[in-house]
């Protein structure tokens, strides 16, 4: 456990004024100042750890308001805030560890912990500030006349917001590092040894790597400025100042219009504006014409490209926004149509007679209805991180699997057939890894791999990048049983479009149709013949392996025989160059055998990158495929991809609740709820999510399915006991018995979505690497047997959430690409209920008319329930399947205190 030492500073003022009956004037001021170390980079080189990170917090609000009461029916309400945001992410960064090196190692890939003095992962190490100045007016006139009750408003907002950054919003710090194996095992370096028995391959590759020093993986973030983009000096943040109106105006009418009917209407309309850089540092992704590129029309050109047997893979690049087109002045169009209509209504039936009369009452039911549309807020992050993350002002580059030195290049260089006997070692081969080098400027648009000009993923906005869309539906009835006891059942409906969305644009067309076949379909024929439908343990059961004292020779001989097993696909017979196929029975055979990895592990987006690079008849696919003349030989356009930010997504929330109320019945107030939903979508993330991309970008229903906070079932009951006898305490006995208060919450729901890792990285339909892009790909289970889920089970003194782990392992598998239409959600099955039970005990003791004194006792958890955190099942871990490690909830906590009053 590391301390965590923190300064803290709080001011509170206000004043209040009436100016006469009419006017009053408020006005309140707030300040606030926190400085807290962190866990996010930690020094051990001491044998204890120490924080070296700092989050200093020092936001202030001032609001004043008038309120007037222009006549006795009329009132308006007036107010003027200003914001004062500023936050700050301070650390030591990713700096050599040892004198000399080119760069910080990092052994195991991007990782917090790594075994060095202090960790240098990006996520973690970056360094960053906001200083946002935001100044907001509101009005608001109220009139009532006769039986309408109008309002009117408007309100006016200029946030203006200086941001500075030192990374390219994923993996990519602004310091030189070197990764040494990958944090995923993806072994982007061939011909490492095969992993013992019982070891496995991909911890083994990783490991192997960080041992021998080679460098998987050297990256770093190069920053410029100026319209002709002039690099920075190392280790220069780069940083934006951008400002961004919003207009809102509203209107709505509450019109009684019976004692038993009220009708309330009103439509409001909002105006975000995109935001305006003070030099136009905003960067945005552009086609071969320098036009701003519309990532849907950009997918469907692939997309129907490919279904005819045809690519479509044109240059893609980055360009300043007032270069774009011809001089965009916003980095994505202004969306004018956030109309919000709503309307409801409310009516009490009075039914005296009949089976009305028994299910409504007189007066004793309401029921009430409604619709509104609801248009939600963009977020800063998306407004003013977004525009500095596309290649220019930040240009990201690593050098996947460097080489080590050769005549031809000298200081090592980057290619795409690094092996574990030329990969560059560091120490060995030097001491600085190769990396492409930064031009003093970058040409407007900026083409990577075209231009000369070296980028690894970067990230840019959708031209239609605008707010998401809420309507929502809402019934209920409400009855009065008794006097002091009330029902209410209803339903609430969400439907939610234009959703936050990344997409990687450089996705697997798998939908490529040559022979007659799909690849998505040859692949999945070829799958089925490895086994690996009925499940992860029968995938790949039959390959052939290595007897001991068996020659290399004859092992190949015994592959190439597995490989011409294969029945010929169609797809791969017409796809692949005869050069690629020669010594193999058919082209699918070949595949099969020099693939043989990525087709056991689903790895789509590998397996498809390698047959792009030369074995394929037609041109590259993708933005990732080697192109001639690249700096060093290296890579294509892009090193994985590039995120596009759109509002693509959508979902939905329908539910239905039963809520029992009871006022004061003989000293006790409870209510009790409970709660029957389901929240479905394409997968719900914060606007600040990078590097995500959907499992299918070409068909985002693949990955429909259950939110991540999809809960079924949720229950809870809140109580307030406070005995009516000796209220006034009198007497002896009145003081020890009167005055108590006893107040528990009880809730309890069904459980989550339980998230499953598959081996494949995040590949299984190619939406991205696996290791720049992830995605939400979820296992499936084959075999329907129970789960055993919501219910912590003993196996041989571990608890696993499985009554038989092993069993269940053998029923997952990875998603399969042409075979499998639909992933799971978030989660392929359900984790554990909760349930937890809360108190407050408060005893009231009168001692004098004007003095008193509360004792108060509080106990979160007064069961001291156990409650297991979910695992997370990992595929490729059988040893740790379902098993649980850490607690879920805290344990039971009390607290003691007493309160003079006078």
């Amino acid at each position: 456990n590391m301390s965590v030492p923190q300064d803290d500073n709080f001011g509170v003022a206000r004043v209040d004024h009436d100016f006469g009956a009419k006017w009053h004037f408020t006005s309140s001021y707030r300040y606030y100042k926190l400085t807290r170390a962190t866990s996010s980079q930690v020094d051990i080189a001491s044998g204890e750890p120490l924080s070296v990170s700092a989050r200093p917090q020092q936001p202030w609000f001032y609001v004043a308001g008038l309120t007037t009461n222009i006549t006795s029916n009329t009132t308006n309400d007036f107010h003027y805030s200003y914001l004062r945001n500023y936050w700050s992410w301070g650390d030591m960064g990713g700096a050599p560890q040892i004198s000399g090196l080119g760069g910080a190692l990092e052994p195991f890939g991007e990782t917090s912990q790594a075994l060095t003095p202090y960790n240098v992962d990006t996520q973690d190490v970056r360094t960053r500030f906001w200083d946002g100045k935001d100044n907001f007016i509101r009005d608001d006139l109220t009139m009532l006349k006769g039986n309408h009750l109008f309002t009117f408003g408007g309100a006016y907002q200029r946030n203006w917001d200086y941001h500075q950054r030192t990374d390219n919003g994923g993996g990519i710090n602004y310091t030189p590092t070197y990764e040494l194996g990958q944090s995923n095992g993806a072994p982007n370096v061939s011909g490492i040894p095969t992993a013992p028995a019982g070891t496995s391959n991909t911890i083994w590759s990783r490991d192997y790597a960080a041992v021998l020093g080679i460098v998987t993986t050297a990256q770093v973030a190069y920053t410029r400025t100026g319209p002709t983009l002039a690099l920075n000096p190392p280790l220069t943040p780069a940083f934006d100042k951008s400002t961004i109106p919003y207009y809102n105006v509203y209107w709505s009418d509450s019109w009684r219009v019976k004692p038993t009917f009220t009708f309330t209407y009103g439509l409001g309309w909002t105006l975000e504006m995109p935001p305006t850089e003070a030099q136009g540092k905003q960067v945005e992704l552009v086609d071969a014409s320098g036009q701003q590129l519309d990532v849907e029309s950009y997918l469907n050109q692939r997309k129907t490209a490919a279904l005819a047997g045809q690519v479509y893979n044109p240059q893609v690049g980055f360009d300043l926004v007032g270069n774009t087109g011809s001089g965009q002045k916003y980095p994505y169009l202004p969306f004018y149509g956030s109309f919000s209509p709503r309307v409801a209504a409310a009516w009490s039936p009075n039914y005296d007679d009949g089976i009305l009369g028994k299910i409504v009452g007189h007066g004793k039911s309401v029921l009430r209805g409604g619709y509104s549309r609801v248009y939600g807020r963009l977020n800063g992050v998306d407004q003013v991180l977004v525009p500095l993350l596309g290649t220019g002002l930040i240009q990201p580059v690593t050098c996947s699997a460097p080489i080590m030195p050769t005549p031809a290049f000298p200081n090592g260089s980057c290619g795409t057939s690094a092996t574990a006997s030329n990969a560059f070692r560091i120490g060995v081969d030097g001491n600085t890894s190769p990396i492409q080098q930064a031009t003093p400027t970058l040409p407007q648009p900026v083409f990577p791999g075209i231009n000369n000009v070296a980028a690894a993923a970067g990230e840019a906005l959708d031209p239609h990048f605008r707010p998401n869309v809420v309507d929502s539906f809402d019934l209920t009835i409400q009855r009065q049983l008794t006097s002091k006891m009330l029902i209410e059942v209803g339903y609430i409906g969400r439907r939610i479009t234009h959703e936050y969305q990344p997409i990687n644009i450089n996705a697997v067309p798998y939908m490529m149709t040559l022979g007659g076949q799909q690849f998505a379909k040859a692949y999945a024929a070829i799958e089925t013949q490895l086994g690996c439908v009925q499940g992860q343990n029968a995938c790949g059961a039959a390959i052939p392996q290595q007897a001991t004292g068996e020659s290399k020779a004859a092992f190949k001989a015994a592959e190439i025989a597995y490989a011409n097993t294969f029945t010929p696909q169609p797809f791969f017979e017409a796809a692949l160059n005869p050069a690629y196929c020669a010594g193999f029975s058919s082209c699918t055979s070949a595949a099969v055998f020099n693939e043989l990895g990525n087709f056991q592990q689903q790895s789509v987006w590998s397996l498809w990158s390698d047959l792009d690079s030369g074995a394929f008849k037609f041109a590259p696919t993708m933005l990732n495929t080697p192109i001639a003349g690249n700096p060093n030989g290296g890579s294509g356009q892009f090193t994985s991809g590039v995120a596009d930010n759109a509002s693509v997504g959508y979902g939905n929330y329908n539910a239905g609740f039963v809520s029992l109320k009871m006022n004061n019945w003989h000293g006790l107030t409870l209510q009790q709820n409970f709660t029957l939903s389901k929240a479905l979508g394409t997968g719900a993330f914060v606007q600040a999510t990078s590097e995500y991309t959907p499992n299918d970008p070409f068909d985002l229903n693949v990955m429909y399915g259950p939110q991540g906070f999809d809960r079924k079932f949720v229950y809870n009951i809140l109580a307030v006991y406070e005995p009516p006898f000796y209220k006034n305490q009198q007497g002896v006995l009145g003081h020890i018995l009167g005055g108590w208060n006893l107040s528990p919450i009880f809730t309890a729901g069904s459980g989550l979505p339980l998230y499953c890792n598959t081996n494949s990285d995040a590949q299984a339909f190619g939406s991205g690497d696996g290791s720049n892009f992830f995605d939400n790909e979820q296992c499936l289970q084959v075999t329907p047997t129970n789960p055993g889920s919501g219910t912590v089970h003993n196996n041989g003194g571990s608890p696993n959430i499985f009554a038989n782990p092993a069993t269940s392992y053998a029923s997952f598998r990875a998603p399969i690409l042409g075979l499998d239409g639909q992933d799971a959600g978030v989660g392929p099955i359900r984790g554990l209920p909760y349930w937890n039970l809360d108190m407050s005990l408060r005893k009231n003791i009168r001692l004098t008319e004007r003095f008193s004194a509360e004792f108060q006792f509080l106990c979160l958890n007064t069961l001291n329930h156990m409650q297991f955190a979910d695992p997370t099942l990992q595929m490729g871990s059988p040893s740790s399947w379902g098993q649980f490690s850490t607690q879920g909830n805290t344990p039971r906590q009390m607290e003691f205190g007493l309160r003079l009053k006078f």
